[in-house]
């Protein structure tokens, strides 16, 4: 890269950054985030009981959520349907572990653990594996930007030991 970018430092910025940049960039602009919680409290919304989606844009081009986690709060061990996941801890602390599968689908083991601290940011595809987050901090706020946005899904279904595909149906109106 020929100049190095500027920080980043509102949710306006990123957008009006993503909406005049492509997918070749994207990794640059989350590495140069500087979100505070109080940039993203607009987009918060918390469960006690699950960790909550909630969306801030959607174009043809990417789509960018803010995730709110309470402590021990969990994703399943998902893909990302093809799509390029960058995620940037907000606040709080993220495990990540990442999954490996055998040929035949079925979950090899956990190939490796990170905890990510405000201001960290993570980049997996499905080529790298499946992942799943959690919260091990009282609470947690992250942003995640999908190079396009994800139409399906797989989730790994422990009990039948298989992936188990799913629609994705963002709202598309905020």
């Amino acid at each position: 890269m020929s100049s190095k970018m500027s920080s980043i430092n509102s949710v306006s910025e990123l957008v009006d950054f993503l909406d005049n940049h492509n997918k070749n960039t994207y990794r640059e602009s989350v590495s140069n985030l500087k979100l505070k919680p109080k940039d993203v409290e607009d987009y918060c919304t918390w469960d006690r009981n699950n960790y909550t989606r909630n969306l801030i844009h959607y174009s043809q081009k990417y789509h960018l959520l803010i995730l709110c986690w309470q402590q021990g709060q969990y994703s399943p061990i998902h893909d990302h349907g093809g799509r390029d996941c960058y995620a940037y801890v907000v606040e709080g602390l993220i495990q990540e572990n990442i999954y490996q599968l055998s040929q035949q689908k079925e979950l090899i083991n956990c190939s490796k653990e990170s905890i990510y601290k405000q201001g960290q940011n993570s980049y997996i595809t499905d080529d790298i594996g499946m992942h799943s987050l959690k919260c091990v901090s009282d609470r947690a706020i992250t942003l995640h930007l999908y190079a396009k946005p994800i139409e399906s899904y797989h989730v790994f279904n422990s009990e039948k030991n298989k992936l188990v595909r799913l629609e994705y149906l963002a709202n598309k109106s905020k």
